[in-house]
């Protein structure tokens, strides 16, 4: 069988002729090839021929269907030394967000952070609220039949949407700490904003509904700590089931990003329908355990995760690396509803040595 093939059987709910291991390896390979500090047997290969020499699946996330529109909003975007700023100007007034990063973090080819939201004021809620309102999704089918045929039988193509409309508000236009100060204080705007935002988003279901795409990912940071259970009921839960609906009507699998602590949301996350945890964070890195995971959703959701990254340093003790790996591969070989990935992507850190071993095992084991 194919990588391709493969990873096909496992989100149709079968078992596959070996185990599957395809991890994000783009962070690593970029930070050590801009320092020079690629290993030997690498060094001359591009990322994805070093995946392949790692006994790697192609991490394949370029996948796109969709573009976003602001009829009537201006976008600028302005590089100020080590910040990008990004603003919105409309005919009720602009708002502007900041992304940073250290000299150290572009080095090794890290995303900039979030350091300033949109919303900050009163003012900006206006003006957020008409970005809201006059945001619309186009289709862009054209490039997707060649990004398949690039991916070919290496990996399945994933369609990368984003964030959902309370993600975006949490994350990026307000932060979680204002999100929940205003969510106390001034409940209306938040519910304005949501309404306007689930609307627009409404066109975009129907945009990827009807595209070539067969699995795509929508949704990031699902935490049990920044979203309890009261706040994922109310805002994500009845969302994110009708998104999931719509998709299966239409033949699509989808994922969420599952790089946070999800302990006390994993039924929740089941109910919502989806198909597959992208990149399941598990103990040691956050608090839940691989088996609580698999002991709620059973085969209702394929985990496509379960190694920490943190293991995969050589602070952590290599018995144990070993040993983490071994077991989650006896518990995992000829069962569905498990693709082995690292969470979230394997770090700059990371052994080589380490990756060298998981290929080797399972090329005797998998």
């Amino acid at each position: 069988m194919t990588y391709r093939q493969r990873i096909q059987r496992i989100l149709d709910g079968g078992v596959p002729d070996r185990t599957v291991w395809a991890p994000r390896l783009d962070l690593w390979y970029n930070a050590h090839r801009a320092a020079g500090t690629l290993p030997e047997p690498v060094r001359n290969l591009s990322l994805r021929q070093t995946e392949a020499f790692l006994g790697m699946a192609h991490s394949a996330r370029a996948g796109i269907v969709h573009r976003l529109v602001f009829d009537g909003v201006e976008e600028i975007t302005i590089q100020r030394g080590a910040d990008t700023i990004r603003t919105f100007r409309t005919p009720v007034g602009e708002t502007s967000a900041t992304y940073s990063y250290s000299a150290e973090a572009h080095k090794l080819g890290v995303r900039q952070i979030l350091t300033e939201h949109y919303i900050k004021t009163e003012r900006d809620y206006e003006v957020m609220q008409h970005v809201a309102e006059h945001m619309r999704f186009e289709a862009d089918y054209e490039r997707y039949p060649a990004y398949d045929t690039e991916v070919g039988e290496d990996g399945y193509p994933l369609v990368v949407l984003g964030p959902s409309p309370v993600d975006l508000l949490m994350i990026i236009w307000l932060g979680y700490e204002k999100f929940y100060l205003d969510l106390a204080d001034i409940p209306q705007r938040i519910e304005n904003m949501l309404a306007a935002l689930e609307a627009g988003y409404r066109k975009l279901w129907d945009v990827v509904a009807s595209s070539p795409a067969r699995y795509v990912m929508h949704g990031v940071h699902f935490s049990g700590q920044m979203t309890p259970p009261p706040i994922f009921k109310r805002y994500f839960l009845p969302y994110f089931r009708a998104f999931n609906e719509r998709m299966h009507r239409a033949g699509i699998k989808v994922a969420f990003h599952a790089d946070a602590d999800l302990t006390g949301l994993l039924e929740l996350v089941a109910e919502c329908g989806f198909d597959v945890a992208d990149t399941l964070a598990t103990a040691p890195l956050v608090s839940l355990t691989f088996d609580e995971a698999r002991r709620v959703w059973k085969d209702r959701v394929v985990v496509w995760g379960g190694v920490p990254s943190t293991i995969l340093e050589e602070s952590y003790p290599r018995a144990d690396f070993c040993r983490y790996i071994e077991e989650l591969h006896a518990k995992t070989v000829g069962r569905p509803g498990f693709i082995m990935a690292v969470s979230d992507n394997i770090m700059p850190g990371a052994s080589f040595d380490r990756l060298l071993w998981i290929r080797d095992f399972l090329k005797v084991n998998g």
